[in-house]
This record gives C-alpha cells, structure tokens and sequence, in this order.
C-alpha cells in the first residue's frame, strides 16, 4: 500500500515536472487526460496552473524562462536582451543563470 502512495506521488511530480518544461505552444490546453496522483482529468495547463499558483515566485521563474525560451526559438535577439535586461533578481537560482 505504501509503495503504491509512493508511486502515485512520484508519477505526479513527474507528470507537472515534465509539463513545465514544455514549450508554450506545445502545452495542451484542450484535450483532458487522468493525472495519477491528483486523481482527476485535466488538460497539461490545468496541471501546470496548479503547480505554479502554489508559489508566486515558480511562477515568475517560469514565466521568465519560459520567454527566454521563446525568444531563443524564435532567434528574437531584441526580445532576449530586453528579457535578460529588465529581469528583476529574485534570490534564487535564476538570478545565476541570467547574470552568465
């Protein structure tokens, strides 16, 4: 019984770590599907709302990579300097990353 709550927990944490790595146009936001260990159906954004209203800052971070990302794919050099130039330090691991 407790390797079975285990696993349920770590499919979950697994299912919203991957989701938050997905490029924003590849997210589904339409199509539900069951997400184990939080016991319902939802689409990929839904999984990922739940885990970035849990704490203001993974969200910023998030919204902030998730831009970079996109400025990066897109080969937008303007709109990646105007990230990396206007980000706001948050004392966390990000700040690393943006000032290298």
């Amino acid at each position: 019984m407790k390797s079975d709550i285990f696993n349920c927990q770590f499919h979950t944490f697994y299912n919203c770590h991957l989701q938050f790595h997905l490029a924003q146009d590849k997210i589904d936001d339409t199509n539900t599907k069951y997400i184990c260990g939080i016991n319902e159906y939802m689409t990929q954004q839904n999984l990922i709302d739940l885990g970035l209203n849990e704490s203001s800052t993974l969200k910023k971070v998030y919204e902030t990579a998730h831009a970079i990302q996109q400025a990066i794919h897109n080969r937008d050099g303007e709109s990646l300097t105007s990230i990396l130039k206007n980000y706001i330090p948050m004392g966390n691991a990000m700040d690393t990353a943006i000032s290298t």
